[in-house]
């Protein structure tokens, strides 16, 4: 289906059910029954215990109970079809819609922004570009003939400079107010505009890792045992305590002499307890 040839999703799918959709799974029948016994229940155990809590330990109780876990498992059960329902139905239609749009002359790529007013976000400036440039509507027999040859060759650099880029765990959203889209990423980075003195719960090593987004680089962990916990697990675990160690940090040149010598050097260099 043109519905599923997205990367990941197409952002216009349906999220989550309606109010409508959710009242509606409320008056179903089989859970008004049970919901009904349940106050039935309820209120045959204060009659005879005071309250719910007092009736611990009876057969009562355990029954109440084990009709409230019935309630929960029926409403999930229900609330999973009705939501996969949904995007069944999206999915058998959407190829119609989009070929009538088509046919109409409006522009698909117009759509990209979903009904909740979110919109694609990219971490990368490569895989942006891509993305408008793969999924463009464009004409070659018409379009100039050297502006489709950059645009290819842009195509190619883009897909060879992603190979070696990783995403960090962390995002910060930039607009990009041409391209009609948000793009999760700051420019190319200056390794000299990073200062050596750097905030107390920052990594180093994530900070000069080339590959990483700039959001993720220059992230700040909440606490200092948080960064040490994440330096040690991620880092220092894979290197030999003894080897010669480069200073991860962009700006920073030295070579120190072993993990101990590091972490001497990230504090009273860096500011950076590891």
């Amino acid at each position: 289906a043109v519905g599923r040839f997205s990367l990941t999703r197409d952002p216009r799918a349906p999220k989550e059910l309606s109010n409508e959709q959710k009242e509606a799974i409320e008056r179903d029948p089989q859970l008004i029954k049970l919901c009904d016994r349940q106050r039935s229940l309820h209120k045959l155990i204060e009659r005879k215990c005071g309250s719910v809590l007092k009736s611990k330990g009876t057969a009562l109780h355990r029954e109440y109970t084990e009709l409230g876990d019935t309630i929960r498992a029926e409403k999930q059960t229900l609330h999973r079809e009705a939501f996969e329902e949904m995007r069944q139905e999206f999915f058998a239609t959407i190829d119609t819609i989009e070929i009538e749009r088509q046919l109409l002359g409006f522009s698909i790529s117009k759509e990209l922004k979903t009904d909740d007013g979110d919109k694609i976000q990219f971490v990368f400036e490569e895989r942006a570009r891509l993305a408008r440039n793969l999924f463009r509507l464009s004409d070659c027999r018409t379009e100039d003939q050297h502006e489709l040859y950059v645009r290819r060759v842009q195509t190619i650099q883009d897909w060879v400079s992603l190979c070696s880029l990783r995403e960090g765990p962390r995002k910060r959203r930039v607009s990009s107010a041409d391209s009609g889209v948000d793009i999760a990423f700051d420019g190319i980075i200056d390794a000299d505009t990073f200062p050596i003195s750097c905030p107390g719960t920052q990594c180093l090593f994530c900070l000069g890792d080339s590959q990483l987004p700039h959001s993720a680089r220059i992230y700040s962990f909440s606490r200092p045992d948080h960064l040490r916990r994440h330096v040690q697990d991620c880092h220092l675990r894979y290197l030999d305590p003894d080897a010669l160690l480069w200073c991860p940090h962009p700006s920073c040149p030295d070579v120190l002499d072993g993990i101990k010598d590091f972490q001497g050097h990230a504090l009273l260099v860096h500011n950076v307890y590891v």
